[in-house]
This record gives C-alpha cells, structure tokens and sequence, in this order.
C-alpha cells in the first residue's frame, strides 16, 4: 500500500505499490493522479517501474494531490491510495517575480524619462 509523501519541491518522490496475484493470471498497474490516469508518455517526469512503483522526479507543487495504485487481472481490481504534499518555495518564487517586475518596471521608467526628455517640445504628447 502507498504510503503519504510530504517532499520539498525539486527533489524526487517514490509510491510503492506491492501487487500480488495467481501466477495462472496477467496482473497489470496503472496510477492515477487526483482522479485522473497519468499518461507517462507524456509527463517524462512520472515513471513506473516494473515492481508498479510511481517516482516522480523534480518535484513542484502541481504535483501535490491524492495519488491511487490501481492493480488488475481479467478477474478482479483492487486500489490503494496515498496523498503527496510538495512544499513549494512559492514566497521565494513571488519575491523573485516582484523583484524582477520592479526591475523590469524601473528600467520601463527609464526609457519613458528619457523619451520624455528626447522630445519635450513635440506637439504631440510623448506619454
């Protein structure tokens, strides 16, 4: 059974999901991820090994939600569920993207002083 995860966003986050069955039978895995499939093909970042294991490298907080193993033969399914909490860096991201707006913000402001300044005596407004 999957056990809960509580990771830092970057690093790398690992389900196990112990799957028996009658060796006569074809057992398959499949994960879900907040109530939908993960497509594996198209997120490289999940992978499932062959002992029906989910890692999930490069952690971020979109990655947080409620993860379930779904084991399965022609006969019978059975499900365990575990949940993953990513704790992100979201304060150090919004003080980066601030920083940088008030940057991008201030060097906008230069080039509008130094419009203002180029042209003061067009008829034409430079604002």
């Amino acid at each position: 059974m999957p056990e809960d995860y509580e990771v830092p966003a970057g690093n790398t986050a690992t389900f196990r999901c112990t799957a028996v069955s009658d060796s006569t039978l074809d057992l398959s895995s499949s994960w879900l991820n907040n109530g939908n499939e993960i497509d594996f093909d198209a997120e490289p970042r999940f992978v499932k090994a062959n002992d029906y294991s989910l890692t999930i490298t490069k952690t971020n907080e979109l990655d947080s939600g409620t993860y379930v193993c779904v084991a399965k033969t022609e006969l019978d399914q059975t499900s365990a569920q575990a949940t993953l909490i990513v704790q992100g860096r979201s304060l150090d991201l919004s003080l980066s993207l601030h920083g940088q707006l008030l940057m991008e913000r201030m060097s906008l402001d230069i080039l509008f002083q130094e419009w203002t300044f180029l042209c003061p005596n067009f008829a034409v407004s430079c604002r």
